[in-house]
């Protein structure tokens, strides 16, 4: 009766998706194995699929489809249930029981960066050559795995990258990927994508997130995602491997389908994630970047800083730790940046917080605020 029930829904979510998307998209499970029992699942798979899983039980059955439906199908689906409470366990146990290159690992909940690492521990013992992350709310293209590793193994390239599309219950929120263009980007340019540093050199913005970024596992591999991080994860691991990344090709041919379900807040707060993941990573090593990429890098400390200073005035916290932070962060623009080829904005940012406090604080009250949408924030988020 479940399996009825199962196999319904998935028959209604892929109709739903097909009016959602239109042209966008046309048996075993595994309890936390011993590395023998695991070693049988170290597949001839080019590919790796990490997916973790929390409580989308409204979703996950239309992700996971997506993935079964690729044109190219040389992969490993590494689905991992992060302690879920909803029916997201039975959905992906179906899907493994149907195809055996869905393979589930069911663990305690302690997290997404602790579900992929369980997933990474298997597939960095395995001859593997690519990796990709999916959301479990999220949905890849039927010629997603096929066009994104075809460029990526043309190219010769260590990342593949390609345009993001945002959706909902109402369908698609934007376009942009129609403006996009095949690109091969050596290593400053692909600090000025991933850093959004305003250089003028890539001609579409492919986001930092994970889900529309295909790995050459050798370039990656022994890399795990900090437990320990309350957001901001995949940016940390994606920084920690970007000195590794030596060349990546951007590739319009398909699309990463982003499901947005998270508030306004929720997006907001990566600001302040973006600006402690500098302190903890990039700074550290940005004297191994080339010049090109440390204006890229300077650049992007800048937004988060003010971003993060803006946040603190909004959220009405103490004034002499504001200063404090106004402070900190000059020290570290004046002690470790050249401040040469800043872009006009980001001068104009540092130049406001040379305001007083309380002027700065009438400025930014003035400003007209858009309309918070009061939803509950993602997994990933």
């Amino acid at each position: 009766m479940i399996g009825r029930i199962i196999t319904l829904k998935r028959q209604l979510l892929a109709t739903y998706s097909e009016v959602l998307i239109r042209s966008s998209l046309e048996n075993q499970s595994l309890f936390e194995l011993s590395e023998d029992a695991m070693n049988q699942y170290h597949s001839q798979a080019s590919t790796a699929i990490v997916v973790p899983v929390y409580n989308v039980e409204t979703y996950l059955a239309e992700c996971l489809q997506s993935i079964e439906k690729q044109i190219f199908k040389d992969w490993k689906c590494f689905v991992v249930n992060d302690g879920s409470s909803d029916s997201s366990f039975t959905i992906a146990e179906t899907f493994t029981k149907q195809d055996s290159r869905f393979i589930l690992l069911n663990k305690d909940n302690g997290g997404v960066s602790s579900a992929r690492n369980l997933a990474l521990q298997t597939i960095y013992k395995s001859d593997f050559e690519f990796i990709a992350f999916v959301d479990s709310d999220d949905i890849i293209p039927s010629n997603y795995l096929q066009n994104m590793i075809s460029a990526l193994s043309q190219e010769k390239s260590d990342m593949v990258v390609c345009p993001v599309v945002k959706f909902d219950k109402n369908g698609t929120i934007n376009n942009k990927h129609t403006h996009s263009i095949y690109q091969v980007l050596d290593g400053d340019l692909i600090a000025d994508m991933y850093f959004l540093s305003g250089k003028g050199q890539i001609k579409f913005d492919y986001y930092r997130m994970l889900g529309n970024k295909i790995f050459r596992l050798s370039c990656v591999k022994g890399k795990y995602f900090k437990e320990h991080l309350k957001g901001a994860e995949d940016q940390d691991w994606m920084i920690e491997n970007l000195l590794q990344i030596k060349k990546a090709v951007c590739t319009p041919e398909t699309n990463y389908l982003y499901r947005q379900r998270n508030s306004s807040l929720a997006h907001s707060s990566k600001c302040l994630q973006d600006y402690d993941t500098f302190h903890r990573v990039m700074l550290s090593t940005y004297s191994q970047y080339t010049p090109f990429a440390q204006a890229c890098i300077q650049n992007r400390f800048i937004e988060t800083f003010y971003n993060q200073v803006v946040s603190s005035i909004e959220n009405g916290d103490n004034a002499a730790d504001i200063q404090n932070l106004i402070s900190d962060g000059k020290k570290i623009i004046q002690e470790l940046f050249k401040q040469k080829n800043i872009t006009s904005r980001s001068q104009k940012r540092l130049n406001r917080l040379n305001w007083p406090l309380w002027f700065l604080g009438c400025y930014l009250r003035s400003w007209p605020k858009k309309q918070k949408t009061l939803t509950n924030p993602s997994y990933f988020d």
